[in-house]
């Protein structure tokens, strides 16, 4: 009996992370400006982050392509001090038509370091060349 309880237990816990960090994540879009930010951005591909390595949680998103689009992905962590890690990064992935082999890049554009939510929209925009706002 002892250990169903303790499964239960575990198991709740877990919930209970995940649905923080999904918070965490709708946090940080909510900061950036919520929907208008998606809508005047055109970002898409929203994934919450776990907690890992001194962060407790983040999101993480893709840019759109476009002219002066400097990144494809953004990687939002909130920190042990309570403010963000930011990084600019473009992936590409290539496949070899002859050997199907998968070749995934990520090539680092710019990262900033314990930034406050105020200054969110102003680094991105920054680093994508995207405006959140009019």
């Amino acid at each position: 009996m002892e250990k169903i309880e303790s499964a239960v237990k575990t198991a709740l816990a877990a919930d209970e992370r995940k649905a923080e960090q999904q918070q965490i994540a709708e946090t940080i879009v909510e900061q950036l400006g919520g929907k208008r930010f998606q809508v005047m951005t055109g970002v898409h591909n929203f994934t919450f982050l776990e907690a890992n390595n001194g962060r407790s949680g983040g999101v993480r998103f893709k840019v759109p392509k476009g002219s002066g689009v400097k990144c494809n992905t953004v990687t939002i962590e909130l920190n042990w001090k309570d403010l963000y890690d930011l990084r600019f990064e473009t992936i590409t992935t290539r496949t070899n038509k002859v050997t199907k082999e998968t070749k995934t890049t990520t090539t680092l554009i710019g990262r900033e370091e314990d930034v406050f939510c105020e200054q969110l929209e102003e680094m991105f925009t920054h680093h994508t060349g995207l405006y959140t706002r009019f």
